[in-house]
């Protein structure tokens, strides 16, 4: 019977373990009891909305990067692997690009990606886009700009006010 008890604790200790190495590669930017430095490094008051739209584009760059990772090692990172994707994804360099990848998108000059836009295309495409403007919004930017401040507003209310227990 003892036995069967410590088995079960061992289990749940296992258990409690993978939960949290799983929070930990599913949010792998949350550090430092819930501090967020990335969001904080992007977005410099309530009214930032560059800001917001930049925090934004870098999760989607997150979970793209994730999606591939899954796709290529055929398991989720460790959280090695997670923590070295935030460092690079946090130099001033990055955060500077994320800002101004926000600044164009919401000047309607952002890249159009359901249309094989600048961030499919590579450098050289990107190039081509500052070249011409699309002449306005179209419908995936507007949908992307919808998408990204609903994400926005959550995280920021998250962020101000706690999750959800």
């Amino acid at each position: 019977m003892d036995q069967i008890v410590g088995q079960t604790m061992q289990d749940k200790a296992l258990a409690a373990g993978a939960e949290s190495r799983i929070a930990a590669v599913s949010a792998p930017e949350i550090q430092d009891s819930g501090r967020n430095a990335v969001f904080a490094a992007l977005v410099k008051g309530d009214s930032d909305i560059t800001g917001l739209v930049a925090y934004s584009i870098f999760k989607q760059n997150e979970l793209d990067w994730l999606s591939e990772f899954r796709k290529a090692r055929d398991r989720d990172p460790t959280e090695a692997e997670a923590d070295a994707y935030i460092i690079g994804e946090s130099t001033p360099r990055r955060l500077a690009t994320y800002r101004h990848l926000a600044d164009a998108t919401l000047a309607g000059r952002g890249p159009d990606i359901a249309d094989g836009g600048a961030s499919s295309g590579g450098a050289g495409t990107m190039l081509a886009s500052r070249a011409k403007p699309s002449g306005g919004l179209g419908v995936s930017t507007a949908l992307y700009i919808l998408i990204a401040i609903g994400v926005l507003v959550a995280v920021y209310f998250a962020a101000r006010y706690g999750a959800a227990k």
